[in-house]
């Protein structure tokens, strides 16, 4: 782990475990949002997934509140329990 800036527009963290020679620095939050934002979007091809992981650096931090969810968080939330209302 490097003592790098997240290249991610808004992110303020330092200590980035990854790294792409095209697309800079990513923390470790960030990245696991960059692959729920990657999941959630469905990319049809290589070049559509490099311009969604572009799109992602670029977007400010906190206009992806999905990101912030893990996929079965988001999921559960998404389709609550039956037993919750019996």
């Amino acid at each position: 782990m490097g003592v790098m800036p997240c290249s991610r527009n808004g992110c303020i963290n330092i200590l980035c475990s990854k790294y792409s020679y095209k697309h800079g620095y990513l923390c470790d939050e960030c990245f696991r949002e960059l692959k729920s934002f990657i999941i959630m979007s469905a990319p049809k091809s290589l070049f559509e997934l490099d311009d969604l992981i572009t799109n992602f650096i670029e977007m400010y931090k906190d206009d992806l509140p999905l990101c912030n969810l893990d996929i079965d968080e988001y999921i559960n939330r998404e389709f609550e329990s039956l037993r919750e209302y019996l």
